[in-house]
C-alpha cells in the first residue's frame, strides 16, 4: 500500500509528493493534522489500492480519531465492500499492529536517515521534498513482511488469540507510579486534630455567615423590584380621570 501523506498546507499539490514510493497521495490541512475531508480522500485511495469491493471485502483497522468515523466515510465504505472495525479508545498500543510492531523501527531509521541528509547537506535546511527520499530508502526495511506479521500476531488479531491478554491488562491505571508501600507517615498529634477542628467550625460559622449577609441582600433587592415593578405598572395602566 503506498503510504499517504497530510502535509501542514493550505492548499495540496502533487509535486509535494514527488521522489516518493510509487503510487504516493496526500492531502493538506494547516496544521498538518487529519481531517474527515482527508480521511475520505484517503478512502479512495485505499479503495485504488487494495482493490476493495463488494464482491472483494476489505477489513480497514483503525483507532477512534473523530476523523474515522464521519457519515461519509462510513457511506463510501459501506459503498466499496469495506469493513471499518474501530478501535476501543487509549488501547493503539496493545490493540494496533502499526503502534507495536511498525511505528518504532520506522520513526528509528527516519531520524537516521535525516541525520545522514544533515550530514551531507551541511547548512541547508529539510523541508516536505526531501522527507519522500527517506521513507522510500526506509519504507521496505520498516515495513518489512517480519514486522507486519509480527504486529498483527502480538496484537491477537492474526492469528487470532482471545486470551493473549491477562486480568491484570484490563485493570485500572494506577494514578502515579511512586511507590508508597514503605513510605513512611506521620499522623497528626491530638492537638494539631485540635486546631485543625477549630479552623474547621471556625470556616463553616464564616460561610454561614455570608450565607446569610447574601441571603438577606437577596430578599432586599426582590422586594425592592417588585415595588419598582408595581408602580410601573400602575402608571402604565392609570387611567386619566
Amino acid at each position: 500500500m503506498p503510504p499517504f501523506f497530510i502535509f501542514p498546507r493550505v492548499k495540496y499539490r502533487p509535486d509535494f509528493v514527488n521522489g516518493g514510493p510509487e503510487g504516493s497521495d496526500g492531502d493538506s490541512y494547516i496544521t498538518g493534522w487529519m481531517t474527515a475531508k482527508s480521511f475520505l480522500k484517503f478512502m479512495e485511495h485505499f479503495k485504488k489500492h487494495s482493490h476493495a469491493s463488494k464482491d472483494n471485502p476489505v477489513l480497514l483497522i483503525l483507532d477512534n480519531h473523530e476523523s474515522h468515523v464521519s457519515i461519509e466515510v462510513i457511506s463510501y465504505a459501506k459503498s466499496n465492500g469495506i469493513t471499518l472495525l474501530i478501535l476501543p479508545p487509549h488501547c493503539s498500543n496493545k490493540l494496533q499492529p502499526l503502534d507495536i510492531a511498525i511505528y518504532s523501527s520506522f520513526k528509528s531509521r527516519y531520524n537516521t536517515a535525516l541525520s545522514n541528509w544533515m550530514l551531507s547537506n551541511p547548512g541547508r535546511t529539510v523541508t516536505i521534498y526531501q522527507i519522500h527520499g527517506f521513507i522510500k530508502t526506509i519504507m521496505s526495511q520498516a515495513f518489512s513482511q517480519a514486522n507486519i506479521l509480527s504486529g498483527f500476531k502480538k496484537s491477537g488479531i492474526h492469528p487470532y488469540n482471545d486470551n493473549l491478554f491477562s486480568d491484570e491488562d484490563f485493570m485500572c491505571s494506577a494514578v502515579t507510579d511512586r511507590d508508597i508501600s514503605n513510605e513512611n507517615y506521620e499522623l497528626p498529634s491530638s492537638s494539631s486534630q485540635k486546631c485543625s477542628s477549630k479552623k474547621l467550625s471556625l470556616s463553616f460559622q464564616a460561610l454561614s455567615k455570608i450565607h446569610q449577609i447574601f441571603r438577606r441582600a437577596s430578599t432586599t433587592l426582590i422586594r425592592k423590584f417588585r415595588q419598582h415593578l408595581n408602580r410601573s405598572l400602575m402608571m402604565k395602566f392609570r387611567t386619566p380621570i
